[in-house]
């Protein structure tokens, strides 16, 4: 017991350490003392604030240059909304203070939520039901720690304001559930996530491969009772204008809304094959459900026919809803965090080549996904490579990352 103790203190301890340098990181970019006028950096937050500022006032968040009137846009870019009403509806409270305050607290919880997600994460790697083999001792969960805040997009998602900094440590929580066959908590954690996000549908796949029915109907269920809830409490029409908006996007709607499927940040297949050449309505429609299909089709198979660690196949699934998208950013990747965590702790258990050379092919993919500190550290030291270098080669290693843990050549 004693033990177990020093470690849980330790790990604790080590979740602060990173707290405190995730803070230091983010802060020299996003200055913690900048009025309205002067903020910088936090587009996404931006956005969020100025669609719930737009909806108290009953007017339309989905309407662009509605939204744009409600923030101060000669600092902060005001993006499209594209989330749900209900983000906009959790924000009502506290919209009405100034956008750099809420970008303060924002920062300040985000950071804590990443910070207790990574904890959580040398959990996964170190709960052999998960692995399905060795994993490292507790005693070396710190330095997994420490490797896991280094090498995840967590800066990118304080600096840009990500809503990821709360949902994806959600789904690592029903995630761990499932595996304690905690199936309710599970499903009410993945519907609350879908509500705000719904492109989070995609993470079901993993749940329908194991046939985890119970989980996703707990999260259809809990997906009704939030939108009725949100449609009792904020009305049926804010409803209409998001499903209006979500069913009449696309390539050319997405242009002129300020979105570039072929921008060098968009990691998603659509990006990479428009970036290629490829014509770009087509690509938008296409790219990303039938390179979905196929993959989930493949992983299936592979399941009925072997046993496989639910790692792999939750490493497989996740990537590949997230590569699917319209618009893959390099945050969207710490929906895969349970399933990479295992894979940089696996060289730390077993010393052997193959689990070395997938370990190296995900730290790379994920330090070239633009946004990370390497692209800046590389500027600083007069090396500058396109944006569309870094999101391409990023796109291409996470998909062979994909494919060699599913095919068990690591």
């Amino acid at each position: 017991m004693q033990g177990i103790a020093t470690v849980t203190v330790r790990t604790w301890v080590v979740a602060v350490a990173i707290a405190a340098v995730l803070l230091a990181s983010v802060w020299t970019r996003v200055d913690p003392r900048a009025t309205d006028a002067e903020i910088r950096h936090a587009t996404d937050i931006a956005s969020f604030v100025a669609a719930s500022r737009a909806l108290d006032r009953g007017m339309d968040p989905y309407d662009v240059a509605v939204t744009r009137t409600h923030v101060p846009t000669d600092a902060a870019t005001v993006m499209p909304y594209v989330y749900s009403p209900i983000l906009a509806q959790v924000l009502r409270p506290i919209s009405a203070h100034s956008l750099a305050s809420i970008q303060r607290w924002w920062l300040v919880l985000g950071t804590a939520s990443l910070s207790l997600f990574v904890v959580l994460l040398t959990g996964f790697a170190a709960d052999r039901q998960w692995t399905g083999s060795d994993a490292p001792t507790t005693a070396t969960r710190p330095v997994l720690a420490v490797l896991l805040a280094l090498l995840l997009p967590l800066h990118f998602t304080l600096v840009s304001g990500q809503v990821e900094a709360f949902l994806a440590p959600l789904v690592g929580l029903a995630v761990w559930c499932t595996l304690r066959g905690r199936w309710v908590a599970a499903g009410i954690l993945l519907g609350s996530v879908i509500a705000i996000k719904h492109a989070a549908v995609f993470l079901l796949l993993w749940f329908v491969l194991r046939r985890d029915w119970r989980t996703i109907g707990t999260a259809m269920i809990t997906l009704m009772v939030v939108v009725g809830g949100s449609v009792v409490i904020g009305g049926a029409d804010v409803w209409w204008s998001f499903l209006q908006w979500a069913s009449s996007m696309s390539y050319e709607r997405a242009v002129l809304q300020g979105f570039d499927p072929g921008d060098g940040y968009n990691l998603s297949w659509t990006g990479l094959l428009i970036r290629l050449g490829a014509e770009p309505a087509v690509a938008f429609r296409w790219a990303g459900p039938s390179i979905l299909v196929v993959v989930m089709a493949v992983v299936a198979m592979r399941l009925r026919s072997t046993q496989m660690a639910p790692y792999r196949s939750y490493l497989a699934a996740s990537l590949t809803a997230v590569l699917a998208l319209p618009f893959a950013w390099s945050h969207h990747l710490l929906y895969a965090g349970p399933a990479l965590a295992t894979i940089f702790a696996r060289p730390i258990a077993l010393n052997e080549r193959s689990v070395v050379i997938t370990a190296v092919i995900a730290a790379v993919g994920l330090q070239v996904a633009p946004g990370m500190p390497l692209d800046r550290l590389l500027r600083y030291a007069g090396v500058e490579l396109p944006v569309a270098v870094y999101g391409s080669l990023a796109t291409i290693l996470m998909f062979m990352l994909a494919l060699r843990v599913v095919s068990r050549r690591a």
